[in-house]
């Protein structure tokens, strides 16, 4: 699915479930792929078998958010996604990465598009999200509403989100 085909899920009392069925994980790859190209010129690649937890990806930034419906995003990934992430910065502008934490940024920019494609909202218009640095013990515990595995470079990108209560 197209990002930009994306429509906003209409609300009810239960607000998850829509999203859980319309939310796909090619839908969140072409998002990632939105940030990455849009802000960077960055390619990325889908992979489409879950991983097993077979691969190492301590980088990790979690955002819990209440608006416009409660829900958690985890965005992770191998370290050396930091030094690619920094190569491209600094390669369009010398020394724009410095004191920036690049990964970080990507996360907020993804959940923004995210937030917006999916709900037609304006993240700077909702509720503050909270946001930080994580690891899988921070996480719901239950599996994810929809997930996905992608490549930028050659650095393994898992996104997961889960949407509803904990």
């Amino acid at each position: 699915m197209n990002p930009a085909t994306l429509q906003p899920v209409p609300t009810s009392n239960e607000l998850h479930k829509p999203i859980v069925s319309t939310l796909t994980s090619q839908d969140l790859h072409l998002l990632w792929t939105d940030v990455m190209e849009s802000w960077l010129g960055l390619a990325t690649q889908y992979f489409s078998i879950k991983d097993e937890g077979g691969i190492d990806l301590p980088l990790e930034r979690l955002i819990r958010f209440e608006d416009p419906i409660p829900g958690v995003l985890v965005v992770r990934s191998q370290k050396a996604l930091e030094r690619v992430l920094k190569e491209v910065v600094d390669r369009n502008k010398p020394q724009a990465s410095q004191g920036r934490d690049l990964f970080t940024e990507a996360v907020v920019r993804f959940w923004q598009k995210m937030i917006y494609r999916v709900f037609g909202k304006d993240g700077r218009d909702l509720r503050p999200a909270r946001f930080r640095v994580s690891t899988p013990l921070d996480w719901p515990h239950r599996e994810a509403d929809v997930s996905c595995l992608s490549f930028v470079g050659r650095c393994p990108l898992e996104i997961l989100v889960w949407f509803g209560p904990e």
